[in-house]
Parts: C-alpha cells; structure tokens; sequence
C-alpha cells in the first residue's frame, strides 16, 4: 500500500499492483519478452526484491460460504512473504485476544504443518507457511506471538495443532483458550458428568451461534481423499474461504461461551487450565521418534480421548491412538470409572495388531498423573515421567 501511494488500502491484489504499474509508465508486457520464467516476481522486483510486498488475496463477500453467519465478517489478507509476515506479526502483537487455527497434511507431530490462520475482530490473516518457510516463526515474529502467555489464542482442539507446531518448529504454544475443553467444563458443572464426550466445531457453532461452516464436510472429505491437498499452489479461492471461516467464526464463539461461563459461575482460568493440558499434548512421548518404534511393553504418556462402555481410548501424541478395554475385573475396572476426557495418563502397551488395515495398540493403565500436570505446568519436558 505504500507503494501505491494509497494510505488505507490493507489488500493488494495482482490486478491493482498491474493498474499502478502501467500508470508508472511500465511496459509490463515487455517483461514477457526477457524470457522470466516467473513473470510475477519480475513486475515486482520493479519495485524491490520479491520479498518486499507483502502478497496478498482479496475474496469477495458473496464468495463466503456461511451466508446465514450474521457477525460482521473480518476482512482477509494471505501472507506470502517474509517481510509482510514481519508486518502482520507486529499489529498482532498488539491484540490481546486473537482466533488461531492451523492446516496442514496429516497435521500432526509427524505431519506438515501448511497455513496458519491468525484472526482479530477485524482481520483474518492466513499465514503460508509453504511458501515463506520455517522464517516465519523465527524473522517473521509468529514464533513469539503464539508463545506469549498474555496473549489469549482462541483454539478448537489444539492438540494436533501444538504438538506439529512443537515437534516441526520448535514453537511452544501457551496462553490457549481451547473452545472444546471449554464446552466440557460447562458440561461438567451442568450434570457432573466425567465423561463429557469431544464436541466439533460445527456442533459447537450450531449450539451456541446457530451457524454452520458449511465447507466441513466437503474439503473434510477431499482431505481424506487427498493428503497433499494443503501442500499445492496456489491455493484454491475454495480451500481459502474453508481456512478463513475455520478461524473467523471462533472469536463469536468465544464470546458465547464467555457468556455461559459467567452466567454458570466458572472462573475463565478453569479453562485455561483445561486448554493447558491440551497445549501439553505436545509435550507427551517425546523418546519416540517414530511411530515404529512402538512395541509391547513400553511405557508412554497419553491423554485421555473419550470413553464407551466397553473401553477407554487414549491419545499418545505419536499419529496413533491406543485404547484400554473394561476388565469385567472390578478391581482392575474400578480406576477406569474415574478416568475423565483430557486427563493425563501413563500406560503400557499390551499388544499392536493389525485388523483390516488398520493397527491397533491395546494398552493398560499403568496411574493417572504425573500430578503436578492438574496445576497447568509450562511446556517442559520436566513434567514428563521416567521412562524404563
């Protein structure tokens, strides 16, 4: 924008960059004639290097797929270079409460994380992490920001989220407000209830907001489909609008839930101490360098992820889930009957097979804790158990 002499323009699209060249008196389609095999980055290294503008993408309201969504739509900036990383970093820094979600193939601890979707009141910024590279973090400031413990970041289940962002880049995330711990807190106060069972994002907006992301199911599916659908550029206007609506709408459901939480009578630090331990997911069998490695007999971290009749399943932070089945033993039955959603275990693998494909891990549990885990430690690896 300060290069186009315009003030408060915020989006720079191609077509406008164009406009402004040719009004400079530049001969764009010479550049054709050089032989650049990119002419893009030729027209704009008229102006500087690459690097040097912040690139940006403009959707149109009417092309968001959440029409009934009465809020005030944020406007949308893609971030795809170093420096406008650097910029929108900086006003970021400035917010105390922002929406945050990630992308990416297989978002996980062995996947790749591919976009980060950054949302104030006003703005949506989705950072691309493709095309900047692991810069991001560290000279493009996103690093420290999704580190800061006085920044509030309004997740919906951060555990995939934090454990790539850790494991991939080496970034701590901490000061997370995570919307699904916070509707099983409102959950438990209401019926006390221990087994509150893991509620999406759209069943969440539905219940509280009375919207829908309409775009779930499909890129949903086209991701089970596609595992590199997040990694090819450029990015599809569809698959834009999904990641802008995915972070957009968690601030309205935020307030929502701030409402019910001070309706109920519960502290917001409860949920924050909730969110902590989904943010310590990433912190969980960090001896395990690949999923391989798993054998009968080792000892390992999990939290817990939902609960049936007949068994426990268990998150272990290694793109594997295990799951302990309900002894008909009432001793050995008696300590999962107090287990709850999200709570930290130590287990051991009884046995992995494979059945129809797929691998299955069946585990005992070994206790419940560490217990310092309940006071929402900082993510350091201290807090983990000794492994024999």
């Amino acid at each position: 924008a300060e290069y186009m002499g315009i003030a408060e323009l915020t989006i720079i699209t191609r077509r406008s960059m164009e406009s402004h060249l040719r009004s400079l008196g530049i001969d764009l389609s010479k550049e054709h004639q050089h032989g650049d095999a990119n002419p893009r980055k030729r027209r704009l290294s008229l102006l500087g290097s690459d690097s040097s503008l912040p690139a940006a993408k403009e959707l149109r309201p009417d092309r968001i797929s959440s029409r009934s969504w009465s809020h005030g739509r944020p406007s949308l900036i893609l971030v795809d270079s170093l420096l406008g990383c650097k910029k929108a970093s900086q006003d970021l820094s400035q917010q105390k409460l922002l929406a945050v979600d990630f992308e990416g193939v297989r978002l996980s601890r062995f996947g790749r994380l591919c976009l980060i979707q950054i949302a104030t009141r006003s703005m949506v910024y989705i950072f691309d992490i493709i095309s900047i590279g692991p810069s991001v973090f560290s000279d493009g400031g996103l690093a420290r920001l999704l580190n800061r413990k006085d920044t509030v970041k309004v997740f919906h289940d951060c555990r995939e989220d934090s454990s790539a962002i850790f494991h991939q880049f080496g970034v701590k995330l901490q000061g997370v407000f995570d919307t699904q711990c916070c509707f099983r807190v409102l959950s438990r106060h209401r019926d006390e209830s221990l087994s509150v069972p893991n509620i999406g994002l759209n069943a969440l907006l539905q219940r509280y907001l009375g919207v829908a992301h309409q775009l779930k199911g499909d890129i949903g599916s086209r991701m089970n489909r596609d595992c590199e659908l997040w990694l090819r550029r450029p990015l599809t206007d569809q698959l834009i609008e999904y990641a802008q609506l995915d972070v957009s709408l968690l601030l309205p459901l935020f307030d929502a839930l701030k409402t019910h939480l001070t309706e109920t009578g519960v502290a917001t630090e409860t949920v924050m101490r909730e969110s902590a331990r989904y943010a310590q997911y990433a912190m969980l069998n960090q001896h395990i360098s690949d999923p391989s490695e798993l054998c009968v007999g080792m000892l390992l971290e999990g939290l817990v992820n939902h609960t049936t009749a007949s068994a426990v399943h268990i998150k272990l932070g290694v793109c594997k889930e295990g799951v302990i089945y309900r002894s008909k033993n009432v001793t050995e039955a008696k300590p999962l009957h107090q287990l709850c959603i999200g709570q930290l275990v130590t287990v051991r693998i009884r046995s992995v097979s494979v059945t129809d494909g797929l691998q299955r891990i069946s585990l005992s549990l070994q206790h419940v804790g560490p217990s310092a885990y309940r006071d929402a430690p900082s993510l350091q690896p201290h807090n983990r158990v000794t492994y024999s």
